[in-house]
């Protein structure tokens, strides 16, 4: 009965658990998402109107607010994933480029 058991093929020491692969994934889907970002098409889906004159730091702070909302409603029917991965990509990009404002702006 050990026989069956020493003959067991070992675990990848390269392998990653489930959970590591879907984190992976899913910053890769970020990234990517960010890559593409095009403030005037994507922005005035996730934010009021009003915040789209805004500067880029309002902007992330806009995003982090909004992101929050959506945080707290996992688990809830009205959860929306896809809403979710648009405000993390905005954010990323938005991130990248208040911060590129600030570096030429020094």
């Amino acid at each position: 009965m050990s026989e069956h058991h020493a003959s067991a093929k070992p675990a990848s020491a390269s392998a990653k658990p489930a959970s590591a692969k879907s984190a992976a994934t899913a910053q890769a889907i970020v990234e990517l998402g960010a890559a593409h970002y095009r403030r005037a098409r994507i922005l005035p889906r996730l934010l009021p109107a009003s915040t789209l004159a805004a500067s880029n730091d309002q902007i992330v702070r806009d995003l982090q607010n909004e992101l929050r909302k959506v945080r707290a409603r996992a688990g809830h029917w009205s959860y929306d994933l896809n809403r979710h991965i648009s405000l993390l990509q905005a954010l990323r990009a938005e991130s990248v480029s208040a911060q590129q404002a600030k570096g030429v702006g020094s």
